[in-house]
Order: structure tokens, then sequence, then C-alpha cells
């Protein structure tokens, strides 16, 4: 579009320089318009120049003017002139005619007027378009004669250009005009012309900046939002809801804006900063098949990969803002923290969360990888299309058809070779058989194209590229095979000498180098140099020849020929310099090997020199303070030069250097995403500083300020080892040498740091009962430290209540939560809501729900949650810990709906902030299901339990958990009557229970009752009878006799024998559970009136009626007592019964 407006200017000028001036000094605008168009020899005059309505549709104002000029019959669509007349008009400074222009611009575009798709792809557009833009930013008069003003233009022509027009007129900077033309041969007409105008306030803008004859960024942004908006909607509706029908044929009115969207649509999107939309249009299989038929395979398969690989682009930079913000972000929360600190006081338990706000790169890439497999489809269809239509034609076969054939298969292993190129830039390890596999399609296809003609630079690219896919995955003589084969088939087809021979030869000498075998690498990089420089028309000042030269310089330094390693890089150097400028990274990168090989002879000023120079380069390209690359590289320089002046003895100069690298690397790391690289080297770096400081102090009389500063690195290499690396056993080291350093110092409060941080190690191990120690001798320390209070005093309570509380020392871990709840409401006013109460208010909350104390768990709960909620918004992960805590409460009040609410929101928030498989997000699953299970939603309650049984089965210590999540499972399916998998979910609680528990835990005997239970429902008495027989000996073994869950078993006993007509065992049974229940429960407890509606049934059975009239009246009585509302089935049931015995008695 840039190029387009100038187009405008372009034209105009050029068809008289004159004129350039007469616009500059010209008072009368039309006699300037007049001038340029009388200069044009198009027209004599103008007459009712008139603004084009923009309520009018302006498509076809092309095909009305050249339907006007060549078949002189009246335009479909009027020009409707404005009411006002011209003088009361914006005067225009610059008219162009319309169809002058969009022949000028099908030229910029790339565009031609095509008579069949094929055409397209014609040589001749190439170099049109070249030619076009030479002449579009040159400004040459010499080109104007080959623009015929006569040539009728496609429809697809006129299509493009439309929206370019558009386009331009919205953001403003033309307008569209109609006017009557007046002729030498036949005078004025009614036959009105079309023009593009320039506006005077448009043109005085550029007269006062001539640089402003370029459209600036917002302009160009502006214009490719109004064509991506048009576009994108357009398509997507197109390919939601035509596809099902066939492609229009071309020169159907549909086909150029098709044409159009399968060329154009993604960079308008792209430019637009509209990823979301590219990406929708980009894995649409729809839009991809549309994209390969409409412009070719090759062609569609090269726009399509590298428009997935400019959106890669696109969201790696987006990414890289990310992080810098991330870094931003961390660099401001420890601001203020002395010395080189990475972290705050982090929370107890440590969080696995997904990095919230991150464009999900990972996730583009797998969407990628599956675009480009469909486009392997769509290759492979094509190919057995062409296959199927050559055996078709059979003995019709002709020269041509022969020809068209092996064109086609040519072009197919090309798309297959762009594929898998697209492929090992994704990821070449995830992928690397996917990418294999489209090489040797490629290479397959073509050797079938050229037939006996096997020598082909075609065959060589493939086998290069495969080449180059082994030696990335050091499969080196599959790669040394492909070379070699790829490098005698250059040289036949191409001579010895050509570029690709070069090329070859050089990455034979990468492998051959890291074979560590450097003769044969140099021979190689030698010979490749050699091409470069001849083949190159700029001979040694060619880029491909200075990477020869580094690597060159690589082996000459592995072999310690210094002299010569630093003469590769010093040319090298050169010739970067001359191409890229002396400012560029690159360079950067080459001084920085001189200074090492410099460093290496010993010539410590001249290393220090390119050392210099090197970070004056690097630091001058860093973006800002946090890019990441560039501090990487900023960091390296200074490290070396830190090294060079250690060597020389200057320890003070190194430790300032040294010091420097550090700040920025504390920096990087800080960030969320920071790498295991870079924190090994920030480690490598606290080192070096660390032993410096060792020499100083034993030098220096005042050793207290450097011992101190030992001390504070030693523990962030603990903290590291920690909190990044998860290395327990080497953060326990560090922070243990850090106590020595303090302990020295007599420093009661860094002592008590210390401890605090060991004792989080310690719990992360589990080891509670040391961390407990630890935070209680910090705790003791931090008040000698400091008389005042501290938030980290109450952090170290706070602590020393979590380790009690998974010691289960409930009672005490209360206590050291109230004591950290209130110095935290001393040290926060009472009106600022502090997410660090909020933290303690919670936890008091469990140990509150763990004692049974649910009411006041709610009391602590609700005001944390209501604080998280406002501190840190409805979407947090805190927020959402909350809330499943509320739901458990609301469980235990038995407030299913209000828990149900709760949970389900919880789970909502994290699923959408924890990775897959996350033990909390299981937690939320399994207690959201057992409540669903209560209302008889089995439909939804299973697929929760299956969630979560998946999540538990990949995780340690959580067998109980399993467990119990087999026995909800069980129940579940009871319900719903499928007993084969509730008895089969039983067993595998039991199994589980039994390994952890023990075969004498009532946890088995609670789930052999239920085992037994579900084998009587089906019948299975004798396997009923085995599990009854085994709940009892657990129950005897740990209750003994008396106790209610005898009387239970003894119902359950009581019901098989009823059922195989041993009425005496059940009467036993029933009698011995009934004296249970009444000696146990309250006297009007249900469960007696349904152990006496068991007795009074065998009493029936026995036809002793009076009895079982009396028992049946005594139950009635109990259910019938207020307690008892709920049990009026029960009720019924035996009011039934009562009614059977009195019939039996005539009452």
């Amino acid at each position: 579009f840039e190029l387009c407006h100038r187009a405008i200017f372009s034209l105009w000028p050029a068809f008289d320089t004159d004129i350039q001036n007469e616009r500059l000094n010209s008072k009368n605008p039309d006699k300037v318009v007049w001038s340029a168009l009388q200069a044009s020899n198009i027209a004599n005059g103008l007459s009712n120049i008139n603004v084009w309505k923009d309520s009018k549709e302006y498509a076809g104002m092309v095909e009305c003017e050249v339907s006007s000029r060549n078949k002189s019959s009246t335009p479909k669509n009027e020009v409707v002139s404005d009411n006002n007349t011209h003088s009361n008009k914006v005067d225009p400074v610059i008219l162009v005619p319309l169809s002058f222009i969009y022949e000028a611009w099908a030229c910029i575009l790339g565009l031609n007027p095509p008579h069949s798709p094929s055409d397209f792809e014609s040589i001749n557009v190439g170099a049109r378009c070249g030619t076009m833009y030479t002449w579009a930013l040159s400004n040459s008069k010499n080109l104007i004669p080959s623009l015929s003003y006569q040539t009728i233009l496609s429809e697809n022509i006129i299509t493009v250009c439309n929206y370019v027009t558009d386009a331009l007129r919205k953001v403003g900077l033309v307008e569209l005009y109609g006017a009557d033309v007046c002729r030498e041969s036949i005078g004025p007409t009614s036959k009105l012309d079309f023009y593009i105008g320039l506006e005077r306030i448009v043109f005085n803008d550029i007269v006062e900046n001539p640089i402003g004859l370029l459209l600036d960024e917002h302009l160009l942004r502006k214009c490719q939002e109004i064509l991506s908006h048009s576009v994108f909607t357009k398509l997507k509706n197109y390919l939601d809801n035509d596809m099902t029908q066939s492609l229009p044929e071309f020169g159907h009115t549909n086909h150029s804006f098709i044409w159009y969207c399968c060329r154009h649509s993604i960079q308008h999107l792209l430019a637009n900063g509209n990823l979301d939309e590219a990406q929708i249009l980009l894995v649409n299989e729809s839009f991809v098949r549309l994209r390969l038929q409409n412009t070719g395979l090759l062609r569609g398969t090269f726009q399509h990969c590298r428009d997935c690989a400019k959106l890669t682009i696109c969201l790696m930079k987006r990414f890289d803002s990310w992080r810098s913000n991330e870094l931003q972000t961390a660099d401001e929360h420890n601001n203020g923290i002395s010395g080189y600190s990475l972290f705050p006081m982090e929370e107890y338990e440590n969080k696995e969360l997904k990095s919230s706000g991150a464009p999900d790169i990972l996730a583009w890439k797998e969407c990628y990888f599956k675009v480009l497999c469909i486009i392997s489809t769509i290759l492979r269809e094509k190919a057995g299309e062409a296959f199927s239509k050559r055996l078709a034609e059979g003995a019709y076969e002709n020269n041509t058809t022969e020809y068209n054939s092996r064109h086609i298969k040519e072009e197919i292993g090309e798309a297959f070779q762009i594929v898998g190129e697209s492929i090992g830039d994704i990821d070449s390890d995830t992928y690397r058989i996917e990418e294999l596999e489209n090489y040797e399609e490629a290479l397959q296809l073509k050797t079938e194209a050229f037939g006996g003609d096997q020598n082909n630079a075609s065959i060589a690219d493939t086998l290069y590229a495969m080449g180059c896919h082994h030696q990335r995955f050091n499969h080196i003589s599959f790669a040394q095979k492909c070379y070699e084969q790829a490098l005698r088939i250059y040289k036949l087809t191409l001579g010895y000498e050509h570029f690709s021979v070069a090329r070859v030869l050089h990455n034979i000498g990468i492998m051959y180098a890291y074979k560590d075998e450097r003769d044969i690498a140099m021979k190689c990089f030698k010979k490749s140099l050699s091409i470069r420089i001849s083949a190159s028309e700029l001979g040694d000042a060619d880029l491909s020849v200075a990477d020869s030269l580094c690597w060159m310089g690589k082996i000459h330094r592995e072999n310690e020929e210094l002299f010569d390693a630093r003469e590769c890089f010093m040319v090298a150097h050169k010739t970067k310099s001359a191409i890229l400028g002396t400012h560029h990274p690159e360079c950067a990168d080459v001084l920085h090997n001189i200074g090492v090989v410099c460093d290496d002879l010993n010539l410590h000023p001249q290393s220090l020199s390119c050392y210099s120079q090197a970070l004056a380069i690097r630091r001058a390209n860093v973006t800002d303070v946090y890019d990441v690359t560039g501090m990487n590289e900023v960091c390296e320089t200074l490290n070396c030069i830190a090294t060079v002046y250690r060597t020389t003895g200057e320890r003070q100069k190194a430790l300032q250097f040294y010091q420097q690298s550090l700040k920025r690397r504390v920096r990087i790391v800080s960030a969320v995403i920071s790498d295991k690289d870079q924190i090994s080297t920030l480690l490598r770096t606290y080192e070096d500083v660390i032993s410096l400081l060792k020499l100083e102090v034993s030098e220096s009389n005042e050793k207290s300020d450097m011992l101190g500063q030992i001390g504070k690195l030693l523990l962030e290499m603990g903290k590291l080892y920690d909190n990044r690396l998860r290395k327990l056993s080497k953060a326990m080291l560090y922070y243990q040498r850090a106590l020595e350093v303090f302990k020295e110092m007599k420093n009661y409060k860094r002592i008590g740091d210390t401890l605090s941080f060991m004792g989080g190690v310690h719990a992360k191990k589990r080891a509670h009962k040391k961390a407990l120690k630890c935070f209680k001798d910090s705790l003791v320390l931090r008040k000698i430290g400091s008389k005042e209070e501290t938030a980290d005093t109450a952090e170290t309570y706070h602590n020393i209540g979590n380790c009690e509380a998974k010691l289960g020392l409930f009672e005490d871990c209360l206590h050291s939560y109230c004591e950290a709840l209130k110095i935290k409401k001393k040290i926060y006013p009472s009106d600022m809501l502090s997410l660090s109460t909020a933290k303690t208010e919670h936890c008091m909350g469990l140990a509150l729900l763990q004692l049974g104390s649910v009411i006041e768990a709610l009391g602590f709960f609700m005001p944390a949650m209501e604080v998280r909620q406002q501190v840190l918004g409805s979407e947090h992960l805190d927020y959402a810990f909350s809330l499943h805590n509320v739901g458990r409460v609301y469980f235990h009040q038995g407030r299913v709906d209000d828990a149900i609410v709760c949970l389900e929101e919880a789970l909502r928030i994290k699923k959408s902030k924890l990775d897959n498989g996350h033990p909390s997000v299981a937690e939320t699953e399994h207690v959201l299901a057992s409540l669903y299970i209560q209302k008889e939603d089995i439909a939804t309650a299973i697929p929760l339990l299956k969630s979560a049984l998946s999540t538990y089965k990949g995780k340690k210590d959580c067998d109980i958990m399993k467990s119990d999540i087999f026995d909800l499972l069980g129940k579940a399916y009871s319900i719903i009557g499928i007993i084969e998998d509730a008895i089969l979910s039983y067993k595998h609680s039991l199994k589980i229970k039994r390994a952890v528990l023990g075969l004498d835990d009532v946890a088995c005997a609670n789930v052999l009752m239920e085992i037994g239970k579900l084998r009587a429902s089906t019948g299975d008495l004798n396997e009923a009878l085995i599990a009854f027989k085994e709940v009892k000996r657990i129950h005897k073994e740990v209750y003994g006799k008396e106790h209610l869950r005898n009387a239970d078993l003894l119902i359950q006993v009581g019901l098989i024998q009823e059922k195989i007509d041993n009425d005496d065992m059940a009467f036993r049974c029933y009698t011995e559970a009934l004296r249970l229940r009444q000696l146990l429960l309250s006297e009007n407890h249900f469960e007696i009136a349904e152990a006496l509606a068991h007795v009074g049934k065998i009493h029936q059975k026995r036809a002793e009626h009076f009895k079982s009239i009396s028992i049946f009246q005594e139950a009635i009585g109990i259910y019938r007592d207020p307690n008892n509302k709920k049990m009026m089935k029960e009720c019924a049931d035996v009011c039934r019964l009562l009614g059977m015995s009195q019939m039996e008695i005539s009452d």
C-alpha cells in the first residue's frame, strides 16, 4: 500500500517535470490539474469534477470506465454528483485516471491480466513486477509509454485494486472523482471518467515534509486493519457456508475474491496484529485446500508454510514482550532488597502454575505441525490423482502427457521438501520422523519425475536437506552419505566451483569438526572458502566467506594454532564490518572470539581491547534492560573481561566486572521462564565472585562487610538450588555454608533468616520435625536480632503452624497461627487488605476443620476468601483454594447445593491455572463427585471420579485418595445397578487399603461390608458370608464384642440367613443386634426400630402374631418420634407388617 500510494505521486510528475515546479508555486489548483492532464496527452480537459459519493458502491467503477471506452455503452453504475458545485469542494491537487493507476498498481502488486490460473505463475509477471517496483521508486519517465491506457483490465485486478482504493479512501489519503471529459476529436460528452485525486490537505503535508511521501506506520497499519477485517469476515463466512459447493469457475465473480484471499489474507491479518484470526485461517483445512487449489500446489505450500513461520515469529515477539514484562515485574518486586536477592520469603507450599498471560507457543507449534500434516495429505492425494490419470490415459500417452506428469511430480516433490523443512523448523527433535518422511517422499517423486536422468540439482537439494536433518541428530554416517551424493550431483550439473558445492562442503566440515576430525574439517572449510570467494560476485566481501573463516578460526584454536585462529577471526571481522557495519551483533561475536584467542596468547591488552569493543556493541544492541538474549551476551563479555583482570592480578577491577555481570544475570533469572542454563551460568558467576571476595578477606583488616557479602551470595545460591533447580540437598549445603559465615559474624538476624530457609528445605523433604526445630530456632534468633515484631517473625510463626499441622498437632498449630495473625494485624493497618493475613486465616480454617469445628472454620475461611477476591480477583488460584474449602464446610453442614456452587467455580479456576493432572484439581473433583452422588446425579459424578483417579494414579502418597475414589465409584455403580463394576471398584479399594493400612484396619472391614451386601443382592450368598466373616474378625480385633458396628454386621448376616430359610439363626442375629443397639443408643433411635422390625418379621413368619404385633407397635412408636421424620417410608413398611399380623388374628 505504501508503494501504491507512492505511485500516485510517481505517475503525475513523471509526465512533465515542469509541472512539479508549477505545483509548488501555482495559486490555481485547477490550472495544475489541467496542466497535468494535458501533459499526459490523455485528455484535453475536464468539466463537472465531483467527488464520488461515499454512500454509493464503488465496486465495478473501473468496469464502467473500461466499458464506456471500449464498448461505447452507458455504464451500469452512474456516478452521482453532489448537489454542491465544484467551487464549494476541496480542490484536488493531483488527479490520475483510474484505469491508468490501476494498471500501475497491478504491476506493483505483482498482478497480471490472467487468461487461466496458471498465468499467475508466469515468469513475465515477476519481471514486470520488478520493473514496476524500480520505476515507482525512482520516478523514471522512460517506462510511461509501456503502460497502455487502452488495456482492458481483468476482473481479478479490478477487485484487488478496488480494495486498495477503498483502504486509501477510508484513511483519508485519496478521494475518488468523476468528471466529464472534453476530447479534441468529439468535444464534450456526458460519459463520466474516473480519477483518483489527492486532497490538498494531504498534499500540503507532503510538500512541507517531502520524506513523508511514504505512508507512516500508523497509516499502513490502518490500511491493513481495513482489509484484514473485510477479508477475514467474508472468507470465514465463505469457508463456513460455501465450501460444501464446488470452487467457482475461473472468471466467476467470486473467483477474484477467493484468489485474492488465498494470496494476501494472512498477510493483512499478521500485519495488523490479528494473530488469533490468522491462526484460525492457517489451521482451517478448508482454507488450506482452497489455497493449494487456487494458487497451485507448490506456490500454495510455500505461501502457507511461510505464513505459518511468520505467525510463529509474531508469537515469539509477543512472548519476548511478555517475558520482558515478567522480568520487569520481578525486578520491581525485588526493588529495595539489598545485594543480589532473587526471591522474597516464599509460601510454605509450592504451587505449580501455568504461565499466566504468556502466548502458548507450544500449543501453536502443535497446530503448526498438524497443518503441515494436512498439506502432506493433500500432496499425497494429488500425487495419487496424477498417477491414476496417467494410468487412465495409458495407450494414448504422448510426449505432452509424459511431460505434464513429470512436471506435476517434480512440483509435488518440491512441495514435500518445503513441508519437511518447515517441520524441522518447528521442533526437529519431536517430529524428526515426520520431517524425514517428507524428504523421502520428495526424493521419490523427484526421482520418478526425472526418470533416467538422476543427475539433477533439484534431487541434490533434497539430498542436502536430508543430510542437514541427519546431521542435526548426529546420524553422521547417514548425513555423510546424503552429502556425498548431493556433492556428486552438484559437481556434475552445476560445476565444481558452484556456490551449492561450497555449501555442502561447509556442512561436511562442520560435521567433521564435531567428530573432532579437525584435519578433514579444515580441508572442507578451505575448499568451501575458496569456492565461495571465486563464486561470489563480491569475492571475499561475502558473509558466507566470513562464516567459513569463523569455523576455520575455531579449528585453529582447538589445534592451538592461535596466531592462525586470530588471523581467521580478524579477516572475518573485517568482512562482516564492511558488509553489516561495525556495530552489528555478529561483529561483536567475532570480536569476542578474537579476545578469547588473544587471552589464550596472553596478549591481555589486545584481549581487553577486543572485549571492550564487543561489549560496547552488545550493549548498544540490547533493546532494553529486560532483553534476555542481549543481556546474556553482555554478561558473557563482562565475565571474560573480569577473568582477564583476575589473571593479571587486578582483583578489584575483576570484582567490579563480575558484579556488573551478576546484577544483570540476577535480573534475567528472576523471570518466571528462566532456563537451567541461565541459572547454571549465574551460579558459576556467584562462585567466581565468592572466590575473589575470599581472597580479599584474607588480605584485609576489615572483614565484616566482605563476609556479609559472601554470606548473602551463599544464601542466594542456596535459594537457586532450592526454588529453581529443586536440588534440595545442594540447597541445604549452601544454606549451611551461609550459616557458618553468619555465625562467625554473630549476625543473629541473618542466622535466623538462614535457619528459616533450611526449615523450608526440611519441610519439602517431609522431614517436618526437623523443619519445626529450624523454624523455632529461627524465631528465637529473629527476636534477638530485632526487638520489634516484624513480618518475618509473623511468617516464622505461620511456618511453625504449618509444620505442626503436618505432624497432626492441630491444637498447637492453632496457637502458632493465632500468634502469627496477632502480629500481622498489628503490622498491617485495619483498613488494609493483607494477603498475608488472609493466608494465615485460611490455614486456621483448615486446622479447625480437622478438629471438627466446622462453624468456626467457616468464620476464618470467609474473610480470607473475601480478601483474596478483592485483591487478587475472581480468577486467581488462591481464590479457588478458598472456594474449595468453603465448599468443604458446606459439605459437612449438609448444604449440598451451596457446596456444589463453590466447588464447581473452584474447579473451573483450577483447570484454567494449573497443569493437567494437578492433585489440587483432583481433590476438588473428588469432593464434588461425592456431592453429586448424594444427589444421585451419577452421570456427572462418574466422569469426575475417573478424572481424579487418573491424576492420583500418577502421584506418590495418594494411595488412600485412590482407595476413596474407588469406594465412591463402587457406591455410584451400585446406585445405578451396575453391580459387577461396583464390586470390582470395591475390590480395588480393598487391595489398596490392605497394602497401606494393613489387614486388620477398620477401613478394610467397611469395604468388605459393602462387598458382602452387593454379593448378597446378586444371590452370591456364600461369598457374602465369607466377606461378613472377615468383617466380624476385624471388628472383634478392633472393637471387641460390645460395639454398634457388630450390630450392623448381625443385621446383614440375619438377612442372608433368612434367604436360606435359616430363621432360627436369623432370629438370633436380629435379637443380638437389637440388644446391642438398645444398650448403646438412645431409646428412640431409628436403628432400634429397624432391629425391632426384623425381629417382628421372624415372629410373624412363625405365626407368633401377638408377639409380632407388640414388637411392630414399639417400632412404629420410635419411627413416629419427631427426631425420625425422615424415616416415614420405613414407618409405612412396619405399619403394613402390623396390619398383616392383625389380619391374621382377625383384628
